[in-house]
């Protein structure tokens, strides 16, 4: 026992040991986890990751193997019964969960029902999920946005007999996974991606890199593909493009940029950027010169 005012003393030689063993084993563990990030030239993660994936989910061959450094765990998806699935296992072949992500038909009545009755009509649902992991079991989560909310992302959870268990109000940094697929579908060989939410369009926003050219798309929560746009360069725009911007309104302002658009509704269009000291304004023109109004984009 220590009495008031006895001091404790450590030689230099134990000190010195005791600190280099904290050292040899906090660079041990970053190791470890520097291992564990590792894929092999396949992009298969250990073998004793994919054993677990294996006696979890018989047949299951899952692919696009990623580390996720905020779960700490190996994530890989694959198809089964026409569902995609999620899974997660950590670098000791431990799993933790499986998420499969559902559409609005494929989820109980019952949960449909009490979420309906909890939010408003302005909800915009971005997500709907199973989530069945070692901690919490099966659980139903959905995901969604209110269009009056610019900044928050909401995530209602579901027990298994469809009671609401939890609620969570984030940043909007998450990006659904229907709208990841759908951009995917959309543009294969795409590099590059940087995802926001656009608070004015109320939709999902990608910049990336295609065949060498800067481009932007846009999508709305549940998936659907708005338009793609990048700049124009000025020996691309049509003369009647050119000469209704001259006649235009605008005549004396700057133009700032022009991009050249496309949507399902319109094959290509471009938009006019013009600016004054102290405004802004956006035009849309046909390749014929014709001014568009963004409703006919969608």
């Amino acid at each position: 026992m220590c009495t008031e005012g006895t001091k404790i003393k450590f030689s230099y030689k134990s000190t010195s040991n005791w600190m280099l063993n904290v050292c040899l084993t906090f660079s041990l563990v970053l190791c470890s986890f520097a291992g564990f990030a590792q894929l092999n030239a396949e992009g298969n993660p250990p073998d004793e990751v994919l054993r677990t994936l294996t006696i979890k989910h018989p047949g299951a061959k899952a692919s696009n193997w990623s580390w996720s450094s905020k779960y700490v765990e190996y994530v890989g998806y694959f198809e089964k019964d026409g569902f995609i699935n999620k899974v997660h296992i950590n670098g000791y072949g431990k799993w933790t969960k499986t998420i499969t992500y559902l559409k609005q038909q494929d989820l109980p009545h019952q949960v449909v029902t009490v979420f309906e009755n909890k939010t408003s009509k302005d909800a915009v649902v971005s997500e709907f999920f199973i989530e069945n992991s070692k901690d919490w079991g099966k659980q139903y989560k959905i995901r969604f946005i209110l269009s009056d909310s610019d900044a928050e992302e909401n995530e209602f959870t579901y027990s298994s007999d469809f009671k609401l268990v939890a609620e969570r109000t984030y940043k909007k940094n998450h990006i659904p996974y229907v709208v990841v697929e759908k951009f995917d579908e959309t543009y294969h060989n795409a590099s590059k991606e940087k995802w926001t939410f656009n608070a004015d369009l109320f939709a999902f926003e990608v910049n990336f890199k295609l065949n060498k050219e800067n481009k932007t798309a846009y999508f709305t929560a549940n998936g659907e593909w708005m338009w793609s746009e990048k700049i124009a360069p000025k020996n691309e725009i049509p003369e009647d493009v050119k000469a209704t911007i001259e006649k235009s309104l605008f005549e004396d302002w700057k133009v700032d940029n022009i991009a050249e658009l496309h949507s399902n509704q319109i094959a290509k269009c471009y938009r006019v950027k013009f600016k004054s000291q102290k405004e802004k304004k956006y035009l849309i023109f046909s390749e014929d010169g014709d001014l568009l109004n963004k409703s006919d984009l969608q």
